[in-house]
């Protein structure tokens, strides 16, 4: 009997702590390539950003040669 008891915790632990291995490794994946969408969007924008500034001050020296 103890020994069935003793057994089925073990079995659950083993259970739970698989859950919450999957469950966090979920949890990180999902934030790590949400962060990565995030940083490569903002690196996106600051580029066209950049790349329009210096087209416009390239304009403007033309403008002035």
């Amino acid at each position: 009997m103890t020994h069935t008891v003793k057994q089925a915790s073990k079995q659950a632990s083993k259970q739970a702590s698989k859950q919450a291995s999957k469950q966090a490794s979920k949890q990180a994946s999902k934030q790590a390539s949400k962060q990565a969408s995030k940083q490569a969007s903002k690196q996106a924008s600051k580029q066209v950003q950049n790349l329009f500034l210096n087209r416009s001050f390239c304009a403007v020296l033309v403008r002035w040669a």
